[in-house]
């Protein structure tokens, strides 16, 4: 029951003073919530519909959106990620990729259920509404600014096993549901976990194993409680090892001689992979990387402090003759998170550690460099239960201190919250603004290179040398960014984009086919054209790459006597007919003296062009000036 609800049966002095109480345990509660929607709101003001980095990776493989099984098999920072790679798809299909929407809904369904599961597991095991309001604080850790959201669309795929984790510690606690409704349920959130990410894999395995070694000492105590996890950490178990193994074998082991992770790896016998791990343990805490020393020695005490209490935890259990139910439920909490956590970040420290520039080799060097980044993530659901364990085992060794544990944890979580907002907690507005500054910058980039016509080699990503292909497959796809970085055409007379071809300039090399006209060259600098429905036809020498692009811009300057259409038709291939499909028209407007319009035909083909253009110029005038015709590619996409 709720202090509040309590208070109504109270004396009028302790009824103010539990609600007092009872308010202050709520606004703790709301804090997370807060920092949750100014997360939300300011990703919706600065967030910039682009790609992100790796995002671009699989716009380069041309797969997004195919829905298949190559592209769920698809190897990309040394695993596999089918979920993820399946809810990117289905954000292709009805959100067009677009990076704000998605994140905003991938934020709203993963971060609102870690937070959902977390408030529901602590309640579960600590009852009291006040202690898990002040643990449930401590949540705010978790939602800092730098995690997994703001940069790549697909960086939370990272957190997804930690929902399925949550998801079968949840079911491990309800002890009125069945074991055979709750073992499948078991089974579908462990696969799930398992095959999201290969972090998910192992630390799938851990909780299995765990739950084995947990059932076998409640089992030898005559425990019935361990017969459910024993089934539980059976199917965890074999889940985890075919899983970590199908992991393995695609994303890590070489093939053809190419190592898919070619990174040196970093073993626990190296001081450096400690110095890492350790400043993941850093990033969780929020604490400053201005002062490395005071961090450092920080994470070392509360890793330490955090792995002999695991240990003392274990050893109490194993020499205790009985084990009652809510001792059984805060190890089946404890346990997956302590030694999921702990393999995910054994994990990140090999793949990682030697990922870092030459320069950065002494150990408080090591350690800051271990701040970056958003691998501290997972490390940040410990903290709510750190605290829980410890309101718990002073419940268990002093039964009556409720009343001033209920005051003291109030508090003291005040002050971890107070803490974290002052080392950032809340900054998420100045974290999503400096990743837009980014993507800003590689927006002008990209629309800066596509007016001049030449490959799109961006600094802001930097392991593709061209980002030409995935532009073209996001046009492709319909990827909603491609209307923020459009191709536009060129101005007159601009030397920005090279000419393919200009009708002035190449005569001697392109020779002019006229159909249904004449034409007459005078001295001034353009050919007037007679007949009706005049057709100019050009065959483009074979020199030039036309099936290398896919987005050709041809400019016809001319002038109507009469206000008609003009239309531009560019077939696919060499023997292809000239179809309307394939065609585009734009209006030409009735102009007189020596006034000339340009009309810029922007003509798109995910397979390149054949050499031949026919132009159909305006068919109502009988007398049509014609000044230039100039091709150009707007985008070049090499095989």
């Amino acid at each position: 029951m709720k202090p509040i609800q309590q208070a109504s049966s109270l004396p009028e002095p302790e009824k103010r003073a539990e609600n007092f109480w009872g308010l202050w345990s709520v606004a703790l509660c709301a804090l997370p919530l807060i920092s949750f929607g100014l997360s939300l709101i300011s990703w919706l003001s600065n967030g910039v519909d682009l790609p992100n980095y790796d995002d671009w990776r699989f716009l380069d493989n041309e797969n997004l959106g195919k829905f298949s099984l190559s592209r769920f098999l698809t190897i990309g920072g040394g695993t596999l990620a089918p979920v993820g790679y399946f809810l990117d798809d289905v954000a292709q299909k009805f959100l067009h990729g677009n990076s704000v929407a998605y994140q905003v809904l991938s934020y709203l369904v993963v971060m609102g259920s870690l937070l959902s599961l977390q408030w529901v597991i602590l309640r579960r095991v600590l009852r009291d509404f006040v202690l898990c309001a002040a643990c449930f604080s401590l949540t705010l850790f978790m939602l800092q600014p730098g995690s997994y959201w703001g940069s790549q669309n697909l960086a939370y795929h990272q957190a997804l096993p930690l929902v399925f984790i949550l998801g079968i510690i949840r079911l491990m606690l309800a002890d009125s549901l069945l074991d055979r409704y709750r073992q499948p349920l078991v089974f579908i959130l462990g696969l799930l976990a398992g095959i999201a990410y290969i972090s998910g894999a192992f630390a799938i395995l851990a909780t299995g194993i765990f739950f084995l070694c947990f059932s076998w000492a409640l089992l030898h105590k005559s425990n019935k409680a361990g017969v459910s996890l024993r089934r539980a950490g059976a199917i965890l178990t074999l889940i985890g090892l075919i899983t970590a193994f199908e992991h393995c074998y695609w994303a890590l082991i070489p093939r053809n001689g190419v190592d898919p992770h070619p990174v040196p790896k970093a073993w626990p016998y190296e001081p450096d992979f400690w110095w890492y791990l350790l400043g993941k343990l850093g990033r969780a805490l929020l604490l400053p990387g201005g002062s490395p020393g005071f961090s450092l020695a920080l994470s070392l005490f509360v890793g330490c402090a955090i792995v002999l209490s695991m240990c003392w935890g274990v050893w109490h259990l194993m020499r205790s003759d009985q084990v009652d139910q809510p001792s059984i439920h805060l190890m089946s909490v404890i346990g997956p998170l302590f030694f999921g956590v702990s393999v995910y970040l054994l994990m990140v420290a090999v793949g990682r550690t030697h990922w870092r520039p030459a320069e950065i080799q002494l150990p408080l060097e090591i350690f800051g460099f271990g701040m970056q980044r958003f691998h501290y993530f997972w490390v940040t659901l410990w903290w709510p239960w750190c605290a829980g364990v410890a309101c718990f085992l002073i419940l268990r060794s002093r039964p009556m201190s409720m009343t001033w544990l209920r005051r003291i944890s109030l508090p003291l979580a005040t002050l971890f919250v107070v803490y974290a907002i002052h080392a950032g907690a809340l900054e998420h507005d100045r974290y999503f603004r400096d990743v837009t500054g980014s993507q800003l910058a590689l927006r002008e980039c990209l629309i800066k290179r596509l007016q001049e016509g030449r490959p799109l080699q961006c600094p802001q990503v930097d392991f593709l040398p061209d980002l030409s292909r995935s532009y073209a497959y996001a046009r492709g796809i319909q990827a909603s960014f491609v209307r923020s970085v459009p191709i536009l055409p060129t101005p007159d007379e601009s030397t920005l984009a090279p000419s393919w071809y200009k009708f002035s300039r190449d005569k001697a090399l392109v020779q002019a086919s006229w159909r249904n006209a004449t034409s007459q060259r005078g001295e001034q600098d353009f050919e007037t054209i007679h007949g009706q429905n005049p057709q100019l036809w050009l065959h483009m020498p074979a020199v030039l790459p036309m099936t290398t692009c896919r987005v050709l811009e041809i400019a016809v300057q001319m002038q109507s006597r009469q206000d008609d259409v003009v239309r531009v038709y560019s077939p696919i291939g060499p023997e292809d007919e000239f179809q309307m499909a394939r065609s585009l028209a734009l209006p030409v407007h009735a102009l007189q003296d020596e006034k000339f319009e340009t009309l810029n035909f922007i003509l798109e083909s995910s397979v390149g062009f054949g050499h031949r253009v026919r132009i159909d110029l305006a068919a109502a005038s009988p007398s049509i000036r014609l000044k230039d015709v100039d091709l150009r590619c707007k985008l070049k996409v090499l095989p």
